[in-house]
């Protein structure tokens, strides 16, 4: 609660507007009376402020000031805080018939705009900066450049049973040549692998790992050859359909969690050592201003290897965003409100209908784009021009879709498809079918852009927008949907676009489930380990895919295990030599016990004291144990 005097009121402004859409914040009644000449106010003996509970979404946990400073004065009315004076409020005044409240101050954007004109003076700004009530900043020069759009019904019609949908092929009609030699020689599964991660790219890796190793830790005798990070790969790749909770588990001898395979290829040690100095990047000569310099080279070979090997490029394209999840702290890391992997790093990726990605590229946090874009639609910019083909069809969901989207991509004969959000369709006359029945369609389009939107009603409100001008756009088809009413499953109507849509964003979901089907488990402390995880996953679910054209029935797993068997197996280390067992107990009593010939003798290894359990060099020449002189006549007395 917060009070006011009454000759604090008045001023030469005038409160003109009551009735609009937003109740004022705490800073914009305290200017407002600190300008007005209302007379209920200035005959008031005084006035009280009084907060309004906050909203739901506002983060109002915290306290901004003290309670002592609540009062407000000349000299601390902008000593509130931003929490306070942010938050909306109501008027109450105290006269000589009480108490009683004004109504609520309310304002519309527009009148929030024509407010902030009139409180300029003429030496101030031009442009006043002004909030949305979504709090995103805008301008007066921003508002102005909205475009006036005029729109107009669709006529649809019922599609024809003889029309021919879009074909979604997951084969490509040519392969790329060194695919096609490939199949020539009959290739295995590695040698699809060893495509994204071929010696080369594997020799850089141990050169930057031994740089690193002497740069943080000062390890000079650290080396690392390629067939060390072949198998440290390979452990990876295991670890994602052979699961363990600890990594060190993977080299235990007991039965029940001992892996052969990887502890006869390299031993724990070597591989925690390597798998610790494992780098990417020269940290003496990355860019300090990026972001991803760590891994940035392997991010530049990754894309050049996916766009190589997707050649000849598809008609057909699929954009989306996905996750790796990654739950410490860092500035890179996203939050996604409703997906299966809520925090984590994002990254966009551009896919083909079966699933292969051809293009991605990580979220490095805010970075400049065109203000007339939204981050979704400037990202589909920097991925789709100048590389997707002219007349391709490109689907994507709502974070990326809006209206300067599509006449852009239109101007470059690139058709977008996709869901799209409700404010973003621009004043848009679309029905509200919400109380229509099931399968109701309303469409409009734009007469100048031919941009089309759509609505239709489904379990929920879906709208569409495109850019294409083919006859399908007008059409209707219909689709299966069960009835509570009928207890049966009945055919309602359902735009054609929607079915092509629900096609079309099938590579998105498949990249997905293969990329998350058997992620690496092993973790490390690095945070930008999920983007080298990312990586390796991603080869592998786009080498498994190319292979797929070789043989179609390969199954994911049956392929991933033919790259890691022939990887941990070449070279197998021999298994190191036991300590010589004990064989006190082994030694028959009578034997032991018998006094005649135990003579101490020198043994040309060391091994333990049958008595004392020590180092000793020495033996008992009937027995063949290890005993120090001093224990031999103990160990034969009973």
């Amino acid at each position: 609660m917060a009070s006011t005097s009454e000759n604090k009121v008045r001023g030469p402004k005038k409160i003109t507007k009551y009735e609009m859409k937003r109740p004022l914040t705490t800073e914009e009644i305290m200017e407002l009376l600190e300008n007005s000449d209302n007379e209920d106010l200035q005959e008031a003996e005084a006035i009280d402020i009084a907060l309004l509970p906050p909203d739901v979404d506002n983060d109002t946990d915290v306290d901004d000031i003290a309670d002592d400073d609540l009062v407000v004065e000349e000299n601390n009315i902008r000593l509130l805080g931003k929490g306070i004076l942010a938050q909306t409020a109501k008027i109450q005044i105290i006269n000589k018939l009480g108490k009683r409240g004004l109504d609520k101050y309310t304002k519309s954007k527009e009148s929030t705009l024509e407010n902030m004109e009139e409180s300029t003076s003429d030496s101030g700004p031009k442009e006043k900066r002004v909030k949305k009530d979504k709090g995103k900043n805008i301008t007066k020069k921003t508002l102005a450049k909205k475009k006036e759009r005029e729109w107009e019904n669709i006529q649809l019609e019922e599609e024809n049973a003889d029309q021919a949908h879009l074909k979604i092929k997951n084969k490509m009609q040519h392969f790329p040549a060194i695919i096609e030699e490939l199949i020539q020689r009959d290739a295995r599964p590695l040698d699809f692998f060893k495509l994204f991660w071929p010696i080369e790219f594997i020799e850089y890796i141990c050169s930057e790992s031994e740089k690193y190793a002497k740069y943080k830790y000062g390890d000079n005798s650290f080396s690392v050859t390629p067939q060390e990070i072949y198998k440290i790969i390979a452990i990876l790749l295991l670890s994602g359909y052979n699961t363990l909770p600890n990594t060190r588990l993977y080299w235990e001898t007991k039965v029940d969690v001992q892996n052969a395979a990887i502890s006869s290829s390299i031993s724990r040690d070597n591989f925690l050592r390597i798998f610790r100095n494992l780098h990417f990047s020269d940290n003496n000569s990355t860019d300090e201003t990026d972001r991803c310099r760590k891994v940035r080279p392997l991010l530049d070979h990754m894309s050049s290897k996916f766009e190589t090997y997707a050649q000849p490029l598809p008609s057909v394209w699929s954009l989306y965003e996905a996750m790796d999840p990654y739950y410490e702290n860092h500035h890179m890391k996203q939050f996604i409100k409703g997906k299966p992997i809520r925090f984590g790093y994002k990254f966009w990726c551009l896919n083909r209908p079966d699933g292969y990605c051809i293009r991605f590229k990580i979220y490095e946090g805010r970075e400049d784009r065109d203000p007339s874009m939204t981050l979704g639609s400037s990202v589909t910019k920097k991925l789709v021009l100048n590389f997707v083909p002219e007349n391709s069809e490109i689907f994507l969901d709502n974070y990326f879709n809006s209206l300067p989207l599509l006449e852009e991509m239109k101007t470059n004969k690139i058709n977008i498809t996709g869901t799209i959000r409700i404010d973003r369709i621009e004043k848009a006359p679309l029905r509200d079918l919400k109380k229509e029945p099931r399968g109701s369609v309303h469409g409009l389009k734009e007469k100048n852009s031919n941009i089309s939107l759509f609505r239709w009603h489904d379990n929920s409100q879906v709208t569409l927008a495109t850019n294409r001008t083919d006859d399908l756009v007008c059409k209707v088809t219909t689709c299966s949907r069960y009835s509570g009413i009928h207890k049966r499953k009945i055919d309602v109507l359902q735009p054609s676009l929607i079915k092509e849509y629900n096609n079309g964003m099938g590579g998105v979901d498949l990249f997905d489930q293969f990329r998350g089907r058997y992620r690496i488990t092993i973790r490390s402390r690095k945070w930008y380990w999920p983007i080298v995880r990312f990586c390796i996953n991603a080869s592998i679910t786009n080498a498994w895919l190319l292979f797929r054209l070789i043989q179609p029935r390969i199954t994911q797993l049956a392929f991933l295990r033919e790259i890691v068997i022939p990887l941990l197996t070449t070279s197998l280390i021999p298994r190191p030599r036991g300590v010589v067992p004990r064989r006190t107990g082994n030694v028959q009593q009578d034997v032991r016990f018998d006094r005649i010939d135990h003579w101490p003798m020198k043994n040309s290894t060391q091994r333990r004291c049958a008595r004392c359990h020590k180092c000793v060099t020495h033996k008992c020449s009937k027995c063949n144990v290890g005993l120090h002189i001093e224990c031999i006549v103990p160990c034969h007395l009973q």
